[in-house]
C-alpha cells in the first residue's frame, strides 16, 4: 500500500509540474529583432507591404557639416546603446528615436533612430554601436569636399575649381566657374576629387553642326575636344527647341571608390 501511494505522489509531482510550464501561443512566441543600418526600402504592391535591406554602411562627409544615418529595428524596439567613435575629430550621437512596443503580437513591434555625425578634421573613422547587443560598425571617411572634381580645364582656361580651407573656428572656400573659352580645339581634362574616392571613368562628347545635328564621341580624359558649329536642336512630341548658344556638352562618367556607387 505504501508502495502504491509512493507512485500516486510521483505522478501528481508530474502533473504538478506540467502545470508550471506555459503553452506558447503564436502571439506569444519569440521574434527575431531585425536590424537595418542606413535602410533601404522597396514598396510590394502585391501584399501591400514596405520590404526594407541595410544599405551601405561607408559614410562619406565633409567637414563642419552634420551628416545622418537612420538604424530601423523590425520584430523588436530595441535601443542604440554604446555608440562610440575610435578616435578624436568625429563626435557621434543618437539625435532621434522613436519606438512602438506590440506586447501582443512582437512581429509588429519596430524602432527608428538617427545618428548625427559631425567632423572638425579630415581621416578616415570607425564609428560602432549595438542594437540588442549585437554590434555594428560604420567605416566614415571626412573630406574637404565631396564634390566629384577639384578642377576642369579646356587648353589654359580654367571651368571649374574647388578648393576649402578648414580652422579652429570652421572653413572657407574658394569656387571658381566659367564656362565661356577663348579658343577651340584644346585638350578637356577632368580633375578628379580623389580625397573623396572619385575616379573618373569616361567622357563623351556631344557637339552640334551648322545646321544643329547632333553628334557623339567618346574621348579620353585629357583628350583634345572641337567645339560645336551651330546652335544645338531638338524635337520632341510638343516641339523644337534650339540653343540660345551654340554650346558643347560633355557627359562624365565616374564612381566613388570608398563608397562603392558609380555614375553613368
Amino acid at each position: 500500500m505504501k508502495k502504491f501511494h509512493r507512485i500516486l505522489a510521483a505522478v501528481m509531482a508530474v502533473f504538478s509540474l506540467s502545470l508550471l510550464i506555459p503553452t506558447i501561443t503564436p502571439a506569444q512566441a519569440a521574434t527575431t529583432e531585425k536590424v537595418y543600418v542606413n535602410p533601404v526600402s522597396t514598396y510590394n504592391e502585391k501584399t501591400g507591404q514596405t520590404v526594407y535591406k541595410s544599405g551601405k554602411s561607408n559614410v562619406l562627409m565633409t567637414t563642419f557639416v552634420t551628416n545622418t544615418l537612420d538604424v530601423r529595428s523590425e520584430g523588436g524596439a530595441s535601443k542604440i546603446k554604446d555608440l562610440k567613435v575610435n578616435k578624436s575629430g568625429l563626435t557621434a550621437k543618437v539625435t532621434y528615436t522613436y519606438g512602438s512596443v506590440d506586447k501582443q503580437t512582437p512581429a509588429n513591434s519596430y524602432r527608428l533612430s538617427t545618428i548625427s555625425m559631425y567632423a572638425r578634421k579630415t581621416g578616415k573613422y570607425n564609428v560602432t554601436f549595438k542594437v540588442n547587443k549585437k554590434t555594428y560598425k560604420l567605416k566614415v571617411a571626412v573630406v574637404n569636399s565631396t564634390g566629384v572634381w577639384k578642377k576642369v580645364t579646356y587648353g589654359s582656361d580654367v571651368l571649374y575649381e574647388y578648393t576649402k580651407t578648414n580652422s579652429d573656428n570652421g572653413y572657407s572656400y574658394v569656387r571658381t566657374e566659367n564656362w565661356k573659352v577663348s579658343k577651340d580645339g584644346q585638350n578637356f581634362t577632368v580633375t578628379a576629387n580623389k580625397d573623396a574616392g572619385y575616379k573618373i571613368t569616361g567622357l563623351i562628347v556631344m557637339t552640334a553642326d551648322k545646321k544643329g545635328n547632333a553628334s557623339y564621341k567618346t574621348i579620353k580624359n585629357g583628350g583634345k575636344i572641337t567645339l560645336s558649329k551651330g546652335k544645338y536642336t531638338y524635337t520632341d512630341e510638343d516641339a523644337t527647341y534650339t540653343d540660345a548658344k551654340k554650346t558643347t556638352y560633355v557627359y562624365i562618367s565616374y564612381k566613388n571608390t570608398k563608397t562603392g556607387a558609380v555614375y553613368k
